[in-house]
């Protein structure tokens, strides 16, 4: 008897340590996934997003299905949540709240979660919130919203996405009241936290981008001289990006199959690069047909006009009107239809 014990327990040990294994090596596919993002791209932007999304969420529910008692269980359905969220958001289509409402109240019961994912299915929420009344305008959601943000501010004092709750606001107050949008953009830029003053202060120059013609003259990379004032009468893309950038170099098949489709209609692209080596700028230019103009000067983070435009991360994409005006300065999520929207004005 002492004997066949023996047996089951080792047999029960090894059992443990083949799933362990094997949630393992799930959760670091998982992971990888997340970090690179889309990987094969079509020039489709949406559709790769869409299909990677797809993608990746089946992964998240393989791992939910068949290891529903490993630790990392609530942070595999914080994850699915996001990628819910996400998918409604690159889609277009609405979010099923009372389901979505009922998965993260799951999560913030749950003894298991961890507090770092509660606060992250907790943020969650409160940006879908947020969005719903930046999509709807109407006080009552203004008011659910700040009360959402008021408990998550109280509930997670110390937690460093508290940082993100006054932008989540002004997000909020730029659809639903712009006056008090405007005051409280102010107050923020004099914020005794210096990430939350700088991000407001590059909001500031955004605003004023808007007021009056871009003005924008270099010498390109292969020395030609380039204005943006001789552009007027087309729709032009300004984009900050650089080679060394993951997700730069994500988007710009897209950002390549959209200039040759709508070049010939009057759109034309501008670069800011923010590379360090000449040679690896040129060369990335060349094999992926980047024909457009190019600004280098060889400092990275210390490129003189996007330091100038307060520009802090990349990619960043504008789209100047054909007047000249800034017309927006987070171009890169629907970049196709909004440059359609200006080209047809």
């Amino acid at each position: 008897m002492k004997t066949i014990l023996i047996a089951l327990l080792l047999a029960t040990t090894l059992v443990h340590a083949d799933n362990t294994l094997e949630a393992d090596a799930l959760w670091q596919k998982l992971q990888q996934m997340e970090r690179q993002g889309p990987t094969n791209t079509s020039g489709d932007r949406k559709a790769d997003i869409l299909k990677f999304l797809t993608e990746v969420e089946a992964v998240c529910n393989q791992f939910i299905r068949d290891f529903p008692n490993d630790p990392r269980l609530w942070e595999a359905k914080s994850d699915r949540l996001h990628i819910l969220a996400a998918r409604s958001e690159v889609a277009e289509a609405a979010l099923d709240w009372k389901s979505f409402q009922a998965s993260v109240q799951e999560i913030l019961t749950a003894s298991g979660a961890s507090k770092p994912v509660k606060s992250q299915t907790s943020l969650l929420a409160l940006q879908v919130q947020g969005k719903d009344a930046m999509d709807h305008p109407h006080a009552d959601k203004v008011i659910a919203f700040e009360k959402a943000a008021a408990d998550f501010a109280a509930t997670y004092p110390n937690d460093p996405a508290t940082r993100q709750l006054p932008f989540l606001r002004l997000d909020v107050y730029e659809k639903n009241d712009p006056t008090k949008a405007s005051a409280l953009l102010k107050e923020l830029a004099a914020d005794k936290s210096s990430a939350v003053a700088m991000e407001a202060k590059r909001r500031l120059k955004a605003r004023e981008l808007k007021t009056r013609p871009l003005d924008l003259k270099f010498t390109t990379v292969d020395g030609k001289e380039f204005d943006l004032a001789q552009l007027r009468g087309k729709v032009v893309l300004v984009d900050f990006w650089a080679t060394w950038c993951g997700p730069c170099r994500v988007e710009m098949p897209h950002v390549v199959a959209t200039y040759k489709k709508l070049n010939p209609k009057g759109f034309e692209i501008v670069g800011i690069s923010l590379d360090s080596q000449k040679d690896r700028l040129l060369d990335y230019t060349k094999s992926n047909e980047m024909t457009w103009p190019q600004y280098f000067d060889g400092k990275g983070w210390g490129n003189e006009i996007s330091t100038g435009f307060g520009v802090t991360g990349i990619p960043t994409m504008w789209l100047v009107d054909k007047k000249g005006f800034v017309r927006n300065t987070e171009a890169r999520a629907n970049l196709e239809a909004e440059i359609s929207k200006l080209l047809a004005e």
